[in-house]
């Protein structure tokens, strides 16, 4: 039992290698290797204590690497909460990881069931309330070209699933070795292998080119949450807006210029010297600005918006899926009895009813405030909906120089790959920068300072099929398991 701990241990820790901040993206294709072997081949006749225990271990160190960057948080709260979270929501995870292997254990009818049980437990894991999809191992490939056209065809579950082929491949290579040493299983193997590194190749993504361009500007600004919490900084920190921007329309004469999430948390609208300026320099310079605030109705309601501002016109998005114990405090009630608060003290917002766009020159343009960038739904509906480019607005002071802001940029990468269209993104204290339909980075700036990027973005878009089928390879998995679970059950009821 020592060895299959220590390989089970060393996927875990490969597998954590292969996301920022190492972000060694071709160990993802190896990492899994010693787990999913021990998976198959060492405990397929294991009791369900070592089972659990197993599958404990990879998922505590796995998720644990994961969750760290949470303790930036202490700042807002404190040691005791923040590792009360830490240690409950690695653990709320590893329950995932354990479903994943008692079913490999007691469902499974061959090795290739693996992937797809790897599927439907890593997607579950994403969803709901109190789901993230930081973990998800198809975006440690956002930038390897070989894989990262998968997210084109089925989006990033479908490349976390081609990930899994590839790791069963190589498991069964390593079997075949140690038992027949049969050439021609190998060659059929290593056929499989190459067949699914050449499947984007073999399938082209239709390009629509476009005419059409937009100058832009992304403002990025560095003010620290303590920084901008403080009601005397709050001026300022616009005031650093207002400059930047007037040095971009001097510089780049931009149409469309945009600013992070949530300027400073007063209410920015209601600022009229400030609102007053920013319309005289929209209406001057003819160019439109969004930028995040948070915004009150005339119920009182409050939201984190994004606030679109040409001329003198002025429209909003509300954001519809909050964060957490950040934005909104999920199952109140219930967490009251217990006696216990928000983790990070602050407004609680009222999400969004709907999708709202703006439009600039005809062009339609779909907007995504922080944790509405790792969902696929959401960009994906924009696209339906027509939109012709995608803004994303993020405030990454919350956890620091941590890796959190280049895993955001790795999702964002397989937002544009999943809609094939071009994606803008404004960050304070994050990455700032332009993606194309493809995936590419254009432009960006990581440098954490404020700083201006700037590019003249050709609206070109793909067709990728993703549109279309969505993430049939997660509901095909779904399918798969829930019949191995019923002939696994007629085994039971029918000796």
């Amino acid at each position: 039992m020592g060895i299959q701990i220590i390989l089970t241990c060393l996927s875990a820790c490969l597998l954590a290698l292969s996301f920022p901040p190492v972000h060694m993206y071709w160990i993802g294709c190896v990492a899994l290797v010693p787990y999913f072997y021990c998976c198959h081949y060492l405990w397929n006749t294991s009791s369900l204590k070592h089972i659990i225990i197993q599958h404990s271990i990879f998922g505590l160190i796995f998720m644990g690497f994961t969750n760290f960057f949470v303790f930036q948080l202490i700042e807002f709260s404190s040691f005791i909460e923040i590792f009360i979270l830490f240690i409950v929501y690695t653990l709320f995870e590893t329950l995932f990881i354990i479903g994943f292997g008692l079913s490999v254990r007691y469902l499974s009818t061959s090795s290739w069931m693996i992937p797809c049980f790897w599927l439907v437990f890593e997607y579950l894991r994403s969803i709901g309330p109190f789901g993230t999809p930081n973990g998800v191992i198809g975006y440690s490939q956002a930038f390897n070209p070989l894989l990262s056209p998968y997210a084109s065809l089925g989006g990033v579950f479908l490349v976390s699933f081609v990930l899994c082929c590839i790791t069963m491949s190589i498991v069964c290579l390593i079997h075949v070795y140690l038992s027949t040493k049969k050439v021609s299983s190998y060659l059929s193997i290593v056929m499989f292998m190459g067949l699914l590194f050449s499947i984007p190749l073999l399938i082209p993504i239709q390009t629509v080119p476009s005419d059409d361009s937009l100058s832009v500007s992304v403002i990025q600004t560095q003010h620290s949450i303590a920084y901008k919490s403080q009601a005397k900084n709050r001026p300022t920190v616009r005031q650093d807006l207002l400059r930047l921007s007037k040095q971009a329309i001097q510089d780049q004469s931009p149409q469309l210029i945009v600013w992070p999430e949530t300027i400073t948390s007063s209410f920015n609208l209601r600022k009229s010297a400030f609102m007053n300026e920013l319309r005289i320099l929209s209406q001057e310079q003819k160019a439109a600005f969004i930028f995040g605030t948070p915004r009150y109705d005339s119920r009182r309601k409050i939201y984190n918006s994004a606030a679109f501002l040409h001329e003198s016109s002025l429209s909003f998005y509300d954001k519809i899926s909050l964060m957490p114990f950040g934005e909104y405090w999920p199952y109140k009630s219930w967490f009251k009895r217990f006696g216990l608060d928000n983790i990070i003290p602050g407004t609680e917002f009222t999400p969004g009813k709907k999708l709202s766009y703006f439009t600039l020159n005809q062009h339609k343009m779909g907007v995504a405030i922080c944790l509405e960038t790792t969902q696929s739904a959401h960009f994906r509906q924009c696209r339906l909906d027509g939109c012709d480019l995608l803004i994303s607005l993020v405030n990454d002071a919350w956890f620091k120089k941590t890796s959190i802001r280049d895993r955001q940029l790795q999702m964002l990468v397989f937002r544009a790959l999943e809609t094939g269209l071009p994606i803008i993104q404004s960050a304070n204290f994050g990455i700032s920068g332009i993606i194309g339909s493809n995936g590419q980075m254009l432009a960006k700036d990581s440098s954490f300072q404020e700083a201006i990027v700037s590019q003249t973005l050709v609206l070109d878009k793909t067709i990728p099929p993703y549109l279309a089928i969505g993430d049939l390879v997660v509901y095909l998995s779904i399918a798969i398991l829930f019949l191995c679970g019923l002939r696994k059950g007629k085994e039971y009821l029918i000796p």
